[in-house]
């Protein structure tokens, strides 16, 4: 196999530093470390991100908009995108920094839509770059529970009686199954009552706990659920969310959809 074509696919680009270590490294040794990228030794790199005074990227969404409530020119929305580029050039955890971005991509929120102006730090964080190489229905349940993307997605005003089929319906086309997954309307609708009541506390709760998730009670819906010819019971409440997130990652058209989706991503548009 060509280590070239092994670097320029499972590294942010090629440099004659990673060819070096890859040659060293060998083929196989080189995918593997990359694979293994907490065993990657990158205090080098984070010492100089250190060193650009990014205060943000480790607050909270509660800190962030305690401290920039009405800075509407965006801080907290340039220093994560300043980090992310600098990341993906300087980090030597480069396949983390590439699946970093596909999921981001996958992902996809709008940072400058109200509030994730505050939470989508928190996303990148604590959702996407935490679970990029772990496994996809941890990643997918994380970023179910993600404030920003409830806000983004308008999941956090789902409640009985008044169903915000948003997020239901791009949880499928563009999450899970894709839009030719074999999902219809009724599907989309009962998704979205599954997940009804799946918020998170706002900025301005007693607690100061801002963007984590919550679920309620009030607000879900626990009749009886039929998403893609599985029956729900009554009476599941918050577990309701949970078990369609399962239908969903267990459908065989998930798998080929985010397989199909990576193959693209690492190896060209379109993959053989």
């Amino acid at each position: 196999p060509s280590l070239l074509k092994l670097i320029n696919r499972i590294t942010m680009g090629f440099n004659r530093a990673t060819y070096d270590e890859a040659a060293a490294l060998g083929y196989d040794a080189f995918l593997e470390s990359q694979l293994d990228y907490e065993s990657i030794d990158d205090s080098e790199w984070e010492a100089r991100l250190a060193g650009y005074d990014f205060p943000t990227l480790d607050m909270t969404s509660q800190e962030i908009y305690d401290t920039y409530v009405d800075d509407m020119q965006g801080k907290p929305v340039e220093e994560l995108i300043q980090a992310t580029a600098l990341s993906a050039i300087y980090s030597k955890r480069q396949l983390h920094e590439r699946m970093v971005t596909f999921w981001t991509d996958h992902f996809n929120i709008e940072i400058l839509k109200g509030q994730c102006r505050w939470l989508k730090t928190a996303d990148d964080r604590d959702v996407i770059r935490q679970y990029a190489m772990t496994s996809f229905p941890e990643l997918l349940t994380a970023s179910a529970q993600s404030a920003a993307m409830s806000f983004y997605l308008d999941n956090w005003s789902n409640v009985v009686g008044h169903a915000q089929e948003n997020y239901a319906r791009e949880v499928m086309e563009l999450h899970t199954m894709g839009v030719n997954g074999g999902y219809g309307q009724g599907d989309v609708e009962e998704v979205a009552r599954c997940i009804t009541g799946w918020a998170y506390i706002g900025p301005r709760s007693d607690a100061g706990l801002f963007g984590q998730f919550r679920f309620i009670a009030k607000n879900h819906d626990d009749g009886t659920k039929f998403v893609l010819g599985t029956e729900i019971p009554p009476g599941g409440g918050e577990s309701d969310g949970h078990t369609v997130l399962d239908i969903l990652v267990n459908h065989p058209s998930t798998a080929r959809f985010i397989a199909k989706k990576m193959c693209a991503w690492f190896l060209g548009y379109n993959p053989p």
